[in-house]
């Protein structure tokens, strides 16, 4: 059938380039999202800047969502300090 896609033979598939399963090089540099405070920074961050932006909203009267929004906000940054503050004593207490 000419009309037939060409297959790869099955010898093709065992010659896979495996350079991305190897071990990373202990020299490399770690990945921004594989640091300690990264995930809990993040968190802290944006919780700040959800309930800033809230904060114009609710001086000009505001609606119950606002003060929703402001206290979904507060409580992300607060668990983002939270989980800051736990990794920062894990890290100290490693050495």
């Amino acid at each position: 059938m000419p009309d037939e896609p060409a297959r790869p033979d099955d010898s093709d598939a065992t010659e896979l380039d495996t350079t991305e399963l190897q071990p990373a090089d202990e020299n490399a540099s770690i990945l921004l999202q594989d640091r300690w405070w990264w995930s809990s920074t993040l968190s802290l961050v944006l919780g700040g800047v959800i309930t800033v932006m809230q904060v114009q909203a609710l001086q000009n009267g505001g609606v119950w969502l606002n003060w929703l929004v402001a206290a979904v906000g507060t409580a992300v940054a607060g668990s983002g300090l939270v989980r800051l503050l736990r990794a920062y004593a894990k890290v100290r207490s490693q050495g």
